[in-house]
Parts: C-alpha cells; structure tokens; sequence
C-alpha cells in the first residue's frame, strides 16, 4: 500500500526541513565552541575507593554547584573539579573540595591554637579561574602564617552569593568549622539578590553542547526576569529615579566623563550599579545583623571588606558613593572593616599596562596578591588575629 499523495508531496520538504535544522544546529554548535564560551567543567568523585570516578561533564554553566532548600550554596562535595578554559581567565584550572562542598582541604575539628577566619564571598572569593595557590584566600592566609602564627584561612566564597546567601553559607556550613574570625569579603552587587535565580545546566548528551546550554541557560534567565518583571521594574525605577535627578545621563568615556560613568551605574543597575541604591545596602545590613547575631551565640569576631568594581579602579574621578556607604555602615555597627578601592586605584595609577582585572571584577593574580597583602595588613593592624 503507498504513502497518501499528500505525504508523498511533503516527504521532500519534510527532509529539507530536517537537513536545514540539522546543518544549522551544527553550525550553531561550531560557532558556540568557536567563538563564544568554550568552558568545560568535569566534576569527579574523590569518594570512590578506587580513585576518582567521573561524576558530570558540561560544557556550560555552574554545573558543579548545589543548592539547598535553606538557601545555602555550595559545590559538590569531596570532588576534584576540573575546569578546562575557564570563560574567565582562559586557563585550565584544576581544584578539590572538601566534605563540606567548598573548596580547599578537609576542614576537621580544631586542633588546639588553631586560629580559624572563615571567609565568605562570591566568584571573586571563590575565584575558581584561578590555581589554589594564586587566590587571595591562600595569600592571605600565607601572609598571616609567615609571622609563626597558626593560622587557617577557610574559604567559602561561592559565585553569585549575595549577603543574605552568605549568612545561609555560615549557617549551614561554617558554624560547624568553629570559626574565630568571619571576613566578609562584599562586591557591589551583593545587596541584589541573584541567587533567586539559579541557572542549572542539561545532563546526558546535551550537557556536553555547548549549543544546547546557551540556549537552556539564556532561556532559565528570560523566564526570571518574566517572573520577576514587576518587582524589579519597581524597585529598579525607584532609586534609579532618584539617581538620574539633576543629572546628564549619557554615553561617552567613562574613565574621563563622570556623567558617562553616571550613565554606566543605571545600565548596571542589576548588578553592580545596585551598590548607588539605599535599598541594596539596607538588604546588606539585614544580613550582617544576622551574622552579628551568630557571631554573639557562637563566639566569634565579625569584620568586612569591600572589593570595587574595575571601573571604579581605572577612571580618573573617584566614584566612591558604595564605599562611602560601606564605611557608615561599619561604623554604625562598630565593625572594624577595609576598603580596598584605593589600593587597586595606586595600583592601576602606578602602572596602568598591568593588568588588574581579567573582566569587570575578577582579579589577575597580582591584584589577588595585592588584596591578600591588604587584607593581611588590616587584620593585624586592628588585632584581629593573635600574635604568634
């Protein structure tokens, strides 16, 4: 029996149409690995008594992180994660995590005069674009040991963390590592909460498009800022408002023109640009009162730092209307705090061929050395670690 005359005339136009897609599927994937990010995450297992055991493999996205319905983020646990030309700095990055799901080694019961810092923080802390041995985290800690003092800097930067998805890190995870001295390590954009969105990444055979992860994590972007829409178009226009009152908003050479600068912070106003809004910074305080609080049950020292924007960094004016805030803030909860702002900006005026930033935020290695040696100097300077 034969195919019905309609079918029969449909059949070619039906290969075409599946030839075309196939083609053009192909060549979206070719120019997704040629030209746009080209990462790969492979996470293997540490747990299997016979050696690592590969656990996932993706080509796009967080792949390795975890979410808990408490609101904490980590990474996968006991894992070697390896990260093959990270979007960031363009390396091959490799680096374990602990049981805990953060990375670094195993964090067990606290010998004694043990000093622990517990550091919190987003990507910049985190900083998996770099080798262990380059991030702030381990300088600092270095730094702090070099005196003969016992000392464990114990990093649970995540990227993305916002303040209050940091006290839900201290929370669940580090409350249990019996810190000493917790360091907030804050960035611009952590009074807007990112972490409501939360990008996860296709398993199996798509997981390994890079293709396929575009479009499933553009889509997963599109669907929160729908979601989302009317809150954010609120709270965005309110302080924005208030912000472009009285000012000239254009597009020009931020690094000479204040007002093109102005015009840079509204374009940011999801991410860093947040830090020019009161309502990011009373969301930050909230937070911090919260870790004030378990700072007071469990007896540990709370202390913060502010790491700025590389914009901030290389214009000629000074920009500083978040550190401004950031030292009020402090001060009103008498916190000793560092604002890293003017260290990068000497550093950038002294040498402007050197770079300080692979992106907008993320540090090259010797400005991850320079905000160690920075931060070393302020917590010995304000007491806050003990003398050898």
């Amino acid at each position: 029996m034969g195919l019905p005359p309609l079918l029969r005339r449909l059949l070619p136009n039906l290969a075409l149409l599946l030839v075309t897609v196939l083609l053009l599927t192909g060549l979206g994937e070719w120019l997704c690995r040629r030209l746009g990010q080209s990462q790969m995450v492979v996470v293997d297992s540490l747990q299997a008594a016979t050696g690592p055991r590969q656990l996932e493999q993706h080509a796009f996205g967080n792949e390795a992180y975890r979410y808990s319905r408490t609101g904490s983020v980590g990474l996968v646990p006991r894992a070697r994660i390896r990260i093959r030309h990270h979007f960031v700095s363009g390396r091959d990055i490799t680096f374990t995590t602990n049981s805990a799901g953060y990375r670094g080694p195993e964090v067990g019961p606290k010998p004694p005069g043990e000093f622990r810092v517990l550091l919190l923080g987003d990507s910049i802390t985190l900083a998996d674009y770099l080798p262990d041995e380059e991030t702030f985290a381990f300088r600092l800690e270095r730094l702090l040991q070099a005196s003969g003092r016992r000392v464990r800097v114990i990093n649970l930067g995540i990227g993305s963390a916002d303040t209050e998805t940091e006290y839900a890190i201290l929370r669940d995870a580090g409350l249990a590592m019996q810190p000493d001295l917790v360091l907030v390590a804050m960035y611009l954009n952590d009074g807007y909460p990112s972490l409501r969105m939360r990008p996860r990444s296709l398993s199996g055979w798509l997981g390994k498009s890079y293709l396929a992860g575009l479009v499933y994590q553009s889509a997963q972007r599109l669907w929160f800022e729908w979601t989302h829409w009317a809150e954010l178009r609120a709270e965005g226009q309110a302080w924005v408002h208030e912000f472009a009152r009285g000012r000239q908003l254009r597009p020009g050479n931020w690094r000479t023109d204040p007002e093109a600068f102005d015009a840079l912070i509204v374009r940011q106003a999801r991410d860093w640009g947040a830090a020019w809004s009161p309502a990011a910074w009373q969301r930050i305080e909230a937070a911090l009162g919260r870790i004030e609080q378990a700072g007071r049950q469990h007896g540990f020292r709370l202390a913060a730092a502010l790491l700025p924007v590389r914009h901030q960094v290389e214009a000629h004016q000074v920009h500083n209307e978040p550190q401004r805030r950031f030292r009020d803030l402090m001060t009103r909860h008498h916190l000793p705090h560092e604002d890293l702002l003017p260290a990068l900006r000497a550093a950038w005026q002294q040498a402007p061929h050197r770079p300080l930033f692979y992106d907008h935020c993320h540090h090259t290695p010797f400005a991850a050395d320079l905000v160690a040696q920075r931060l070393a100097a302020f917590l010995l300077r304000e007491g806050l670690v003990p003398a050898p």
